[in-house]
């Protein structure tokens, strides 16, 4: 197994960009398995010193979720990425996406932030 362990910028609220550095980082790299750093993609505090971040939940199949499966299926990888998940509570989660579709596991952190 080949692993790619990416780390990123802190940024806040800058998901889509960061989505483009790490389909960027995966561009003719040969990997099996994808890592991106815990809430890499919203950031943990604002510029202003804001950690809320509840304006940046999701559900499981949100915008953000959706987007980080389709690199896995566009780099024929399983990409476990952070995503800020919306159920019944708000949990800072780690969601693997398979290259099929599908989401082998998620783990939800116990203590958010």
């Amino acid at each position: 197994m080949r692993l790619t362990i990416l780390e990123l910028p802190a940024r806040w609220n800058a998901a889509e960009r960061t989505l483009t550095d790490v389909d960027a980082a995966l561009r003719d790299r040969e990997t099996d398995l994808v890592l991106l750093p815990e809430a890499s993609l919203h950031g943990y505090v604002s510029p202003a010193g804001d950690a809320d971040l509840t304006s940046f939940a999701e559900p499981i199949d949100g915008p953000t979720s959706r987007a980080c499966a389709a690199l896995a299926a566009n780099h024929r990888v399983h990409l476990v990425a952070p995503l800020v998940l919306r159920e019944v509570a708000l949990h800072n989660a780690m969601v693997c996406h398979a290259p099929d579709g599908t989401r082998p596991f998620v783990y939800r952190k116990r203590h958010p932030w």
